[in-house]
Parts: C-alpha cells; structure tokens; sequence
C-alpha cells in the first residue's frame, strides 16, 4: 500500500513522469546517472517482463582523459532550482462498491475499503536538472570507454536527467487499510415470529495497521526523470534517443509508456549486473515436496535430472511467450505427471498431447519454475544429498 501511496502523491502533486526514490543506496540516484532496462529473468520474484538496474553515474563510464573536462561542462550545464512546498496531512482514501442480491428472499451485500496512508513530510525540497540543449552539448564531449560499455550494448538504455531532493522523509500518524462487508435479508416466515424483524442484519470489519515506516532526516533523492538514450558504438558516446527530448512535462500529455512503469517498479539500485541469488520462502517447502513425489516416479538419477530439465524448458517457454497452449510431445503426461500439474492448476490426462495454460496457473508455474532452477542448478555432491531425501520418504511411506 505505501508504494501505491507514493507513487499516487507523486503523480497528483509532480506529474506522470517523476519516479519515487525508496530507502537504501539512494546516493548513487543523481542527475546523468545510467539505467539499464532489460527483460526480468522469469524465476525472479515478484515475476514482471521488465526491470530496471541503477548502474551509477555516467562519469564512471568517460575515457579517464575525457573526466575533467566532462566535470566542467557538466557543473555548468546543470540547473538548480529551490522548490518551497509543503505537504498537508493525508486524509482517508476510501473507496466503496455495493452490490444488490436477489434471490428467493431480498437482501443486499454492501462492500467497504479505505485506506489511510498517513501524513507525508518531505522538509525542504531541490532539484537539479537538464535542459534539453545542455544535455545533448554535455553528450557531445563524453566520449565512453569501450570496455565498459560492452556489457550494455544491445540493452535498453535510459539516462537519469532531473532528481528533486528532500531534507526529509517522515511517514507519521495512523496507517492502515479497512475492509467493511455488511448485509441483511429478509426474515424468513418461520423465523419472522421469534425475532420480530423484518430483517436480519449482520456486519464484519477487518483493520489491518501497518508497522511503522523508516524515516529520514537527511538530504537525499526523492524523485527523478529520466529519458531513453543510445550507445553509438562507433563515436563511442550516448546520443538521446529519436524523438524524445528532455524537458518540463505537461499534465496535458499523454501518461508514461506501461513498460518503463513496470519497469521502474523493479528498479534496483546495483553496480554491477551480477544475478541475485534464489530466496526461498516458508511455501516453497511444501512445493519441495511435491516436487519430490513426482521425481520419486522416475528409478534413476540421470532420468530424474532429465525431468528437471523437461519441466524447467516447459515453464521456461510458458513464462517468456506467453502461451496458453503448450505441446507436451517430447514426454506425454504419466499418471504422477498428471497429479503433479493439477497442483498447479493445469488439468492434464494421460498421453494429452497439448496442455491448456490460464492465466491463473502462471503465478504457480513461476513458484515451481524457481524451485526447479535451483534443482538444475546444484552441483553434483548438494544433488546426491536432495536425492537421498527422495528415497528416505520412499522408504517413510512405505
């Protein structure tokens, strides 16, 4: 709910295209600072199609000779502007929905959220920014080093070129989400005597208060911009992409493009593009050992393995084309198939050639998608220890 308050606060008070900075290595978000977007790897949670990696600031990136010249344009070009606003508190935000049921008796259901975000400080604000001939001039005598930019060509490159900083960041008084469901119906006849009502009512609220925020009382980012930028491989330098240009927004314009949206929901703030390690979760025991009954099926390690990587390349190609229809040819479902599948909400018979995937199943595909990553993954002395379990709960039932 708090980045859902955030990015509504943002986008009512600074426009469609600011985007929140969160708590934690917040630094390295400053004006010329390189994103990388590129396609979030499927077994990664929360699953999305695109993230977005904070590599650092472009100077990093400039020949070592270029550095100091580059430092001087850029302490020139850049703009400073001091922002005296201020916050007022937040009041509820409530939204309502009531439905009318009829059936063999009258009666009414009506359904009740609200949500209280709590009051936002954010002290004295700044930001620092280009304009859109400073930062083609500033471009122009950037001249990058090759090795460094290698790992990013090919990839979808965006150029951080406005940061509003905040003194503050105090998240204070109440906050939580309410959900009221209420009803009533009429009396039924051999009821009508004992109660003497005409209805009969009832009424359930839930209230969900959330823990505290963590606070901040130093200047740091709060919001930035950012514009599509491409690596021109043979000058060696960024150019801003065709069509776009940097400047003030208008309310008037049409919202942001729905993948840089997903794509900031998903930014990290990182130096490097090394991949982040599989966590696990308290759930994924209990996918373990679905797991275990289907490969306990199979006599062999190697066959096991083998069905590992068989359902592995299955959810891989589920999740990254977006089928609803997967062809099943290379290993027609077996009964332990079958059961294993129904786990994750695709019905399948035996021999089916082609399995039905809705929409619904996906999140599942992905929690045992990630699980067999990992499985694929284990070097040979950790895959003989997981295989021994799977014979010790053979041996356990029966």
């Amino acid at each position: 709910m708090m980045q859902n308050s955030i990015r509504e606060f943002v986008a009512q008070s600074f426009g469609k295209h600011y985007y929140p900075v969160y708590h934690g290595r917040s630094n390295i978000v400053v004006p010329l600072a390189l994103i990388v977007k590129k396609t979030r790897q499927w077994w990664r949670r929360p699953f999305g199609k695109e993230e977005a990696r904070l590599l650092g600031s472009l100077e990093h990136y400039v020949e070592n000779d270029s550095r100091n010249h580059f430092h001087d344009v850029f302490q020139k070009k850049i703009q400073k502007e001091d922002k005296s606003l201020t916050t007022s508190k937040a009041t509820e935000i409530a939204s309502n929905f009531e439905m009318l049921i009829e059936g063999f008796d009258s009666g009414e259901v009506a359904l009740k959220t609200s949500d209280t975000p709590g009051d936002l400080e954010l002290g004295n604000l700044t930001e620092e920014y280009f304009l859109d001939p400073n930062l083609r001039e500033l471009l122009s005598v950037a001249p990058l080093n090759p090795d460094k930019m290698k790992p990013l060509e090919g990839h979808h490159l965006l150029l951080v070129t406005g940061v509003i900083y905040s003194t503050k960041f105090v998240l204070s008084g109440p906050r939580k989400h309410q959900t009221t469901m209420s009803g009533n119906v009429l009396t039924p006849s051999s009821m009508a005597t004992l109660l003497d009502e005409s209805w009969i009512r009832g009424q359930v609220t839930n209230t969900e208060v959330l823990p505290p925020m963590v606070n901040r009382n130093s200047r740091a980012p709060f919001l930035f911009q950012f514009c599509r930028v491409v690596y021109d491989r043979e000058n060696k330098k960024l150019c801003i992409g065709d069509g776009d240009f940097v400047g003030k927004t208008l309310r008037s314009e049409a919202p942001k493009q729905p993948d840089y949206e997903e794509a900031m929901m998903h930014l990290e703030m990182v130096k490097d593009l090394s991949h982040d390690p599989i966590t696990l979760t308290d759930e994924d025991c209990e996918r373990v050992k679905n797991i275990k009954e289907l490969l306990r099926m199979e006599k062999s390690g190697s066959q096991r393995k083998n069905l590992v990587q068989v359902y592995l390349h299955r959810f891989e190609k589920i999740l990254t084309e977006e089928i609803t229809q997967l062809s099943v040819e290379n290993r027609l479902p077996t009964n332990s198939d079958c059961e294993f599948l129904l786990k994750l909400g695709i019905r399948a018979r035996l021999k089916q050639r082609f399995l039905k995937v809705t929409s619904a199943a996906r999140t599942a595909i992905q929690d045992y998608g990630i699980l067999f990553q990992l499985l694929s993954g284990l070097p040979e002395d950790q895959w003989k220890e997981f295989e021994a379990t799977i014979d010790d709960s053979k041996g356990k039932d029966s």
